[in-house]
């Protein structure tokens, strides 16, 4: 829900482009890429109640951030040079969830 929240009110068609990459440290990259208005303000939007919907909790961005550091990772955003806004997940992959696992088992 988060994803369609950053385009709908930009008067541009959404668009959202989802990537994943690993890194070399090892960890894993995911990237939610949006055309909307992008980010005002600062990392703030990561706090607990701030909230730029009339009808917004202001919990869902916190939330996500806290569920991320919990699992040693970390949730980023910045402003795209034309429009919208780039939020970076990095996730630490172990050792045995590279070595040998199939990531999609039959």
């Amino acid at each position: 829900m988060l994803c369609f929240t950053a385009a709908e009110n930009a008067g541009r068609t959404p668009k959202i482009l989802i990537t994943a990459r690993s890194l070399d440290d090892p960890s894993v990259l995911l990237e939610v890429i949006d055309n909307g208005p992008g980010i005002v303000g600062d990392d703030s939007i990561f706090d607990a109640f701030v909230t730029t919907k009339n009808k917004g909790m202001g919990i869902g961005l916190a939330v996500s951030r806290s569920i991320i550091e919990a699992h040693e990772g970390r949730l980023t955003a910045v402003n795209n040079e034309r429009h919208g806004a780039t939020f970076s997940v990095v996730l630490p992959i172990s050792p045995d969830q590279i070595s040998g696992h199939d990531a999609c088992p039959e």
